[in-house]
């Protein structure tokens, strides 16, 4: 099958080993066809692009402005993902029947998606890449994401007052350098959505603390088996959790464990590419 993958190369390599013959094409620069300039006419892209005659597109969320123009002309089936729906479901819900399915990534948006005729289904998030546990342990807690005092005040306060407390190592950068090497990764999230930060957490094998939210969080993972919760914005509550961890290594690795099992079997990439399509 040949697919067009819009704005993200998500899965691409994942479904070339499936056989597909795959073209990526976006203004990113990893993209394989990359675009100088957005809101171009798909038509007419299609037409010019290695692949004018692509079986499926699929339309991924670049949380942006929509960049094409003219997609009610196209003819082959059209997926949209809606990744960011917590953000912008009052814009992509609008989409729905411009496309034959919208997948949304955060479970409890998905009422806000239909409308007559509509075909929507849950596709949640995955860990973008699987990287292997480490060994040695150089941090006993840690938070990898942007610290802004503008765009998640919340989220700043709850971690100044959890350092106050517990030992906990808060920075932005690579994860894949830094989830192998610590013991619990602490999981915050901006309007309760499940984040790419679970997934890739649980998939370094590290212990994953999290908010208890809903978004489908415990219909794919159970409390103590796979990850723990506390509730949002809980210091207290946060930090009972990161003293028990430190109190039971063994109980704490046996979740890490699991965790990282849950993911290879049900959400690496190979297993969403999987699901992609059907």
């Amino acid at each position: 099958m040949k697919l067009l993958l819009l704005n993200q190369n998500w899965f691409a390599d994942e479904l070339r080993a499936e056989g597909h013959e795959v073209l990526s094409v976006g203004v990113r620069a990893h993209m394989d066809m990359r675009l100088v300039t957005p809101f171009q006419s798909l038509p007419d892209l299609i037409r010019h692009s290695p692949m004018p005659d692509p079986d499926v597109l699929v339309v991924y969320d670049e949380s942006s402005p929509f960049f094409f123009t003219r997609i009610d002309e196209i003819k082959q089936p059209m997926l949209f993902y809606s990744v960011d729906a917590h953000h912008h479901v009052e814009t992509h819900r609008h989409f729905v029947h411009s496309f034959d399915q919208v997948l949304v990534a955060h479970k409890d948006y998905i009422p806000q998606f239909y409308t007559d005729g509509a075909t929507v289904r849950w596709f949640p998030l995955w860990a973008s890449c699987m990287v292997e546990p480490g060994v040695d342990k150089e941090h006993d807690a840690v938070f990898v994401g942007t610290m802004s005092t503008q765009h998640n005040p919340e989220r700043v306060t709850f971690f100044e007052n959890l350092q106050s407390c517990e030992d906990v190592f808060v920075t932005q950068g690579d994860w894949k350098a830094i989830f192998p090497k610590s013991r619990c990764v602490i999981n915050q999230t901006v309007k309760g959505d499940l984040n790419f930060r679970v997934f890739e957490a649980m998939g370094t094998g590290t212990t994953l603390l999290t908010e208890r939210s809903n978004n489908g969080l415990l219909d794919l993972f159970k409390e103590k088996e796979h990850l723990l919760l506390y509730n949002k914005g809980d210091v207290a509550d946060a930090s009972e959790k990161l003293r028990w961890l430190r109190e039971h290594p063994e109980e704490a690795a046996r979740i890490g464990r699991q965790g990282r099992e849950e993911i290879l079997a049900h959400h690496s990439p190979a297993r969403r590419a999987e699901q992609l399509l059907n």
